[in-house]
């Protein structure tokens, strides 16, 4: 199944959106910090908040958010994003 970068990003800005929306009901530590211009926040947060599994392999500085039938995969220092194991 090829995933579009539209739908990725779709997918993600939902994610996003649903997390800064539940914080009302729910707070979650959303605090970011802002390193060089890059804003970073813990993803931890926003993908558990979404009630996605996450898996961090500190080996390979990989963190793995899962939820239904989509796997996100992110790498540190690595401006590509791997949905089913498709290169983004």
């Amino acid at each position: 199944m090829k995933v579009s970068k539209t739908i990725v990003t779709l997918f993600l800005l939902a994610m996003l959106v649903s997390s800064v929306f539940s914080i009302a009901l729910d707070p979650v530590n959303l605090e970011g910090i802002n390193v060089s211009g890059r804003f970073l926040v813990p993803m931890r947060s926003i993908f558990e908040n979404l009630g996605a599994t996450v898996d961090w392999d500190g080996t390979t500085r990989t963190v793995t958010g899962i939820k239904d039938e989509i796997e996100v995969k992110l790498v540190i220092d690595d401006i590509n994003a791997y949905v089913n194991g498709e290169l983004i």
